[in-house]
């Protein structure tokens, strides 16, 4: 009789295997399983789509030189968009979108049927912004640019009733050729009560259109633009003029120097004080907490030391009350930010149907 396989092994020295073949075919293509899903979630770690920043054009100039001149800024891409083309996708990014339009509106493409070019407002009173450094969104104020009262140190600060009805001793300047000056007077005076405007196109439009006709203004408002009523602005005599602080600012520095500002005073009675201004807002983009890299662009956004720089940069006012403002004018313009209970924006225009 032949000795049996396993004897002969253990005559040979040779120890049997411990594990069945089968099992040992089992555990290769579990550890070939495993080194395939390691790579997979390297690779989706690697490749997934990193932060960005989605900055709206007419911003990316400047946001971009903030990230250059700011070494704690997030080392994230910048991706613009033009809001013409429709409110951008930002499926599958993480990030911010950098954006005076906080909802993301897409372009309104309805035409006037009355046959007029003038585009009516669309006002968005918010309360609380400046009270509320974190927001349970996670949208962020960034900066604001108010629209202020200037004139001259040498002038008073003008009252209500003279700023809507003239008077002698001083005049008030309005660009009547310039269409958001029209729509800035033209939401003061519609306010029938703190923070409420009209919802139809009507009275707008009305208003706006006899704006420059009611004789208040300086001779030649129905065509004056904004460097007619700067330069008169700057000139002998008192005068007074309801304009974004941002167009002010663009001029030289030893002439804004001779200026003050006021915010438009509201009605008597009313125990609101409310403001029209632009803001930049960084609104989160994905949903959910920000975590990790998210985060930490969060706390660098809402820090007053960036949104010093970035005031600075665009000349607006900065939204943090810690920041500082570039100017005596911008410093203006944010203590009114802060001391607002609302503010209204009109970030975007839609035609008469």
């Amino acid at each position: 009789m032949k000795p049996s396989v396993r004897h002969a092994e253990r005559r040979a020295g040779k120890l049997p295997s411990a594990t069945p073949a089968g099992a040992s075919h089992f555990w290769k293509i579990a550890a070939v399983s495993t080194l395939v899903l390691l790579i997979l979630a390297a690779g989706y770690f690697l490749l997934r789509s990193r932060p960005v920043f989605l900055v709206q054009a007419d911003y990316a100039a400047a946001w971009e030189k903030l990230l250059r001149e700011d070494p704690r800024a997030p080392g994230w891409r910048i991706v613009t968009y033009d809001p013409r083309e429709g409110p951008p996708s930002s499926r599958g990014l993480r990030g911010y979108r950098i954006s005076p339009d906080r909802e993301r509106r897409a372009p309104s493409d309805r035409t006037a049927s009355t046959g007029s070019a003038e585009p009516v407002p669309v006002t968005i009173p918010r309360r609380g912004l400046s009270r509320d450094p974190a927001p349970p969104d996670g949208v962020l104020p960034l900066a604001v640019d108010p629209w202020m009262v200037f004139r001259r140190h040498s002038g008073p600060p003008p009252s209500r009733v003279f700023l809507e009805k003239g008077g002698s001793g001083g005049v008030v300047l309005l660009p009547g050729g310039e269409p958001e000056a029209l729509r800035a007077w033209a939401a003061q005076e519609l306010q029938n009560r703190p923070g409420a405007f009209p919802a139809e196109p009507g009275p707008w439009l009305e208003r706006a259109g006899l704006l420059a006709r009611d004789g208040r203004f300086q001779p030649g408002a129905l065509t004056a633009r904004w460097d007619d009523v700067l330069s008169r602005l700057l000139g002998p005599g008192v005068s007074w003029l309801y304009a974004p602080l941002s167009r002010v600012q663009t001029l030289s520095g030893d002439r804004t120097s001779l200026l003050e500002a006021d915010p438009f005073p509201p009605r008597e009675g009313w125990n609101e004080f409310g403001l029209q201004a632009r803001i930049l807002w960084a609104v989160p983009l994905g949903e959910g907490t920000p975590r990790g890299f998210t985060a930490s662009a969060a706390r660098w956004l809402r820090d007053p030391a960036t949104q010093t720089r970035l005031g600075a940069i665009l000349d607006w006012a900065p939204a943090h009350r810690d920041a500082r403002a570039s100017n005596p004018l911008a410093r203006a313009a944010q203590e009114a930010w802060l001391e607002s209970t609302y503010v209204w924006e009109a970030p975007e225009y839609v035609h008469i149907d």
